[in-house]
């Protein structure tokens, strides 16, 4: 189980495009606080059928650390809608931790976009 659950984190990360620069720039990311705000269950009826989903509110602390010296934190937030809680508060977590990174890499200079000369620069 938590051999899967490692190839599903590896593949995710193959897939995403921030995790890339991970080690090309040296960034180490740390979660410091994850939040559920909320979980709300929604009922739907179609005739004489009741369908429940979940939507579910995330809040995260993500902070960043570029070269070993510079760090900065963010928070980011998500939110999903699944008709299963669990999966509804799964998603939200991943993509609030992504909208963090993605706000923490925006702080640092433009990471995401792979300007190398503008990290560098930076760091002089």
């Amino acid at each position: 189980m938590i051999i899967n659950y490692l190839k599903h984190q590896l593949t995710q990360k193959e897939k995403s495009d921030m995790y890339k620069h991970f080690d090309r720039y040296k960034l180490t990311m740390k979660i410091k606080d994850i939040n559920v705000d909320y979980v709300d269950e929604v009922e739907k009826k179609i005739g004489n059928n009741t369908i429940l989903s979940y939507h579910a509110g995330v809040s995260v602390i993500v902070s960043m650390t570029y070269d070993n010296f510079n760090s900065h934190e963010q928070i980011g937030c998500g939110n999903f809608q699944c008709d299963s809680r669990g999966k509804a508060v799964l998603e939200a977590k991943r993509i609030a931790i992504d909208d963090a990174c993605q706000r923490v890499c925006r702080v640092f200079g433009d990471i995401h976009s792979g300007h190398h000369n503008l990290m560098m620069a930076r760091k002089q």
